[in-house]
């Protein structure tokens, strides 16, 4: 089985990234890395970069300045590398071991569709995803989920197969969605699994455990990550609430908090994301 591992840099170099240093010390055979730096500057080729093209069978450098949507970047990868059996997508930042690799072979059938990896805070050590039926998931691996079960994950560390890929476009629906430009391109994904399942029989498995950094276990508030939450969930509540009332109530509760927060110029996001129905960065 061919694999192609996508890693998307943000302000960061090559040795800067700790998934880039660890995929230095991973066996996994045929398998094409492909790096994307996705802003806001240019990096220089270093010693990693060689190093890492010396060691996979092949590697290629995408270049974003404009910092584009991860899921335009997820869903570009796909369709352009479509020969492949495997996409393993990371972040720049994801504490990967061999042992991922090696869980990913060896709990892997032909009905796995989808392999999603435990994920645990790196600062607390807690378990926070996947969520199953919208709890955390924290029972025993390798486990596959039943079809009827409501599964919502992270990006990064997912393994998708050509299987499932082949079901999306059965259907002509792109992956991940491109209204989204960072928070929700994950989420959407796996509502969109959901939506499908109705017509395939969508294996998902959990099947191995990554550390992994997560803005929502930040307690300092920022302003920025703030507002692309608020990006998220004005085009969520659009788009993917169960019924026009949950809409309504969504976006009802986040203008309340907004204005007991005093944050009014974040009326005018919401307001603006749900006409427009998009993200400011995507078209």
């Amino acid at each position: 089985m061919n694999n192609i591992i996508a890693v998307v840099l943000y302000n960061k170099g090559f040795s800067s990234s700790l998934t880039l240093n660890n995929l230095l010390h991973i066996t996994l055979n045929d398998t094409h890395l492909v790096i994307i730096n996705n802003g806001p500057n240019e990096i220089k080729f270093d010693s990693l970069y060689y190093e890492l093209k010396s060691k996979f069978t092949r590697v290629t450098y995408l270049e974003y300045l404009e910092n584009r949507s991860l899921a335009v970047i997820y869903n570009t990868i796909i369709n352009n590398y479509n020969a492949y059996d495997r996409f393993i997508l990371f972040d720049d930042d994801t504490n990967i071991s061999d042992l991922f690799f090696q869980d990913m072979q060896n709990y892997y059938n032909a009905d796995v569709m989808l392999q999603i990896p435990r994920i645990i805070d790196s600062e607390r050590k807690l378990i926070h995803y996947p969520l199953c039926n919208d709890r955390v998931y924290n029972a025993d691996i390798p486990y596959t989920f039943n079809v009827n079960d409501k599964i919502i994950s992270i990006g990064s560390g997912l393994v998708i197969y050509k299987s499932l890929v082949e079901c999306f476009r059965k259907d002509n629906i792109k992956l991940f969605d491109e209204r989204y430009a960072l928070y929700g391109v994950d989420y959407s994904f796996f509502r969109r699994i959901q939506r499908i399942k109705k017509q395939y029989d969508i294996q998902v498995q959990i099947f191995s455990t990554l550390e992994h950094s997560l803005s929502k276990t930040n307690t300092s508030f920022s302003e920025w990550r703030h507002r692309e939450h608020l990006y998220d969930y004005a085009i969520s509540c659009r788009f993917y609430s169960k019924s026009g009332i949950h809409m309504v109530l969504g976006m009802t509760r986040c203008f309340l908090r907004e204005i007991i927060s005093c944050r009014f110029n974040n009326l005018k996001l919401l307001t603006l994301t749900f006409i427009k129905g998009h993200h400011p960065r995507c078209h």
